[in-house]
Parts: C-alpha cells; sequence; structure tokens
C-alpha cells in the first residue's frame, strides 16, 4: 500500500490504552494533527508540522519532531532526538543517542542527553 495522506493505518496488535497508544514499528503523525494519546513503540516515531500531542512519546529509536509541534507530556528515545524549530516539549526529554534541536525550541523540564 502506497502512503496516502488522507488514510488512517492502524498496524495489526495495536492497543489503545487509556492514555497510550501501544504499537510496533514506525508511527508517522501528518501534519496539523490533534492527537490525545501518547505513543509507545519499538521502532521510531515522526511527528510533523503543527502537531499536537497531549501525551508521552516513547520509542526504541528515533524520534523526530517537526517545526512549531507541541508534545504534552515527556519524550524518551532509544535513539536520536531531532527538534525542529519552535517545537515545545510540556515534560522531560531523555535520549540515548544524538540531540539535534532547531530555534527556539522550548523543553520546560530538561533533558538528558547520553549521545
Amino acid at each position: 500500500m502506497t502512503f496516502d495522506r488522507k488514510t488512517l493505518v492502524i498496524p495489526d496488535k495495536t492497543y489503545f490504552k487509556e492514555q497510550v497508544i501501544i504499537t510496533k514499528g514506525d508511527v508517522v503523525i501528518g501534519d496539523r494533527s490533534l492527537l490525545r494519546f501518547g505513543v509507545n513503540t519499538d521502532g521510531r516515531i515522526f511527528v510533523g508540522e503543527h502537531v499536537i500531542i497531549d501525551g508521552n512519546l516513547e520509542a526504541t529509536n528515533d524520534v523526530r519532531v517537526d517545526i512549531f509541534s507541541t508534545i504534552g507530556g515527556d519524550i524518551k528515545s532509544g535513539g536520536n532526538v531531532y527538534l525542529g524549530e519552535k517545537a515545545k516539549i510540556k515534560g522531560t526529554l531523555s535520549l540515548k543517542g544524538d540531540l539535534d534541536v532547531g530555534d527556539s525550541v522550548e523543553i520546560e523540564k530538561g533533558f538528558e542527553a547520553k549521545g
């Protein structure tokens, strides 16, 4: 199946818990989306432009948050993290890889990078 911006794909064995979506593989959250859940995956997480996510992001690999996006909780990554210009993280940021940060990024509760 090819990528289509108008199609929502939820892989098999994805679980919607009280405040988190638990899945396997890469997660792509498209531009201008509002997600009232956090995301936990064994893959990578890609967050588009102007996205609002109310929960935490947790990935065993890389996390990429594009420009003007807001994460309402914590970000935990087993890989690298990229935060685009004017991204806002309302919780903490912890990662095991390298951190690449754009201009005017806000991380309200601090960060720990081991890369």
